[in-house]
């Protein structure tokens, strides 16, 4: 109660709509900003929570480009459903970058705790952990230096093996051995050269 809850996105239902899923096309409450990231940074900044889930949340490392959007807009404090090995594969860690929640009741218990004002100065410390990070971790500088130091000269590695092992003869073990055999006679047969 007293709280201003706002759901945006696709498919979510307007509550008004019949229970036994007769409505064939979803009504949205509030405006699809799905892709207008300008709209949703402005909610993001203003809003003081974004809960966020994972339909998949035993898929490894599985998030949408929200979990980005909400820490680097500066505003809200993440509180996103468990992925597994995230902080592993992004650096983000629950408790400093955002809230990490399994179960409804969890979920309820994160919402109800950093809405209470005692807990503000905990919302903001966290959310400006995240935006920093976000920005120096993420932003499209921090992503440009990675492909050239860390991508790239992995991937040339990678493609001169993969060349090497390409160009190496691809006969079987007794038939080299015959032709290294042969090849040995030849270099024993040739003529000498002249002396000078």
């Amino acid at each position: 109660e007293g709280v201003d809850v706002g759901i945006y996105g696709n498919y979510w239902v307007n509550p008004d709509s019949p229970p036994d899923h007769s409505v064939k096309q979803t009504q949205c409450i509030y405006p699809d900003c799905t892709y207008d990231f300008l709209q949703g940074e402005a909610l993001y900044k203003a809003a003081k929570i974004s809960v966020a889930n994972n339909p998949f949340p035993e898929a490894r490392g599985f998030a949408s480009n929200r979990f980005v959007q909400v820490c680097s807009a500066g505003g809200a404090l993440l509180i996103h459903q468990y992925i597994r090995d995230w902080e592993k594969l992004t650096g983000y860690i629950p408790g400093v970058h955002y809230i990490e929640y399994k179960t409804d009741a969890e979920l309820k218990q994160w919402i109800r705790y950093f809405l209470d004002p005692a807990h503000e100065t905990e919302r903001q410390k966290i959310v400006e952990a995240a935006y920093r990070f976000t920005h120096y971790q993420y932003s499209f500088d921090a992503q440009v230096k990675k492909l050239f130091i860390d991508h790239l000269p992995l991937a040339k590695t990678k493609l001169r093996r993969a060349a090497a092992v390409l160009s190496l003869p691809r006969s079987p073990p007794h038939i080299g051995k015959e032709r290294q055999e042969a090849g040995e006679q030849k270099k024993h047969n040739r003529p000498r050269p002249p002396p000078r």
